[in-house]
């Protein structure tokens, strides 16, 4: 079940956001992601790409805007689109986005959508401008089964609770 505003798709809910100001960039994008309790999406194959490309369609306030840039979470910052292995994105999407012909500086990435629909990926820069935010909600994480250095989250959780402050 999504939070409301959200709109599920296979196990993901997600949302676009269109941002308070002109000229937001791509942190500001995260950021009204995470004011929302989610995260700047990050379709982990070609049909949820695919799925959020004809969403965005629909859901874009088109005005006289031929396109837009949407926010969405690909980034190649950390030279491994796993993102600390938090995501994990199959080798179609791998592939196409480490296939952007990206200059320096230019770490991240949008989903350009037309009002036919039609949309792909672009790179970005971290000041670039964007027209939306595409949020993903995953849901509250569950720590059951973290363990940090060898050390349990039960434990850690026990350790917080005894001490003082």
């Amino acid at each position: 079940m999504c939070p409301s505003g959200y709109t599920l798709y296979k196990s993901r809910c997600y949302k676009l956001l269109m941002p308070s100001a002109t000229n937001t960039t791509f942190l500001d994008a995260l950021d009204q992601c995470n004011y929302d309790g989610s995260a700047l999406a990050y379709p982990q194959n070609l049909d949820a790409l695919n799925f959020l490309t004809i969403y965005a369609k629909t859901e874009v306030n088109w005005g006289s805007q031929a396109s837009v840039n949407i926010a969405v979470g690909y980034t190649n910052i950390w030279d491994n689109l796993t993102v600390a292995r938090i995501y994990n994105p199959d080798a179609n999407i791998t592939t196409l986005v480490q296939s952007l012909n990206r200059i320096q500086d230019f770490n991240y990435t949008y989903l350009s959508v037309n009002k036919s629909g039609q949309g792909g990926l672009t790179p970005a820069n971290v000041n670039s401008t964007v027209t939306y935010a595409l949020c993903e909600f995953r849901g509250p994480l569950d720590f059951s089964s973290f363990h940090m250095n060898g050390i349990s989250s039960g434990s850690v959780y026990s350790a917080m609770q005894s001490s003082t402050i």
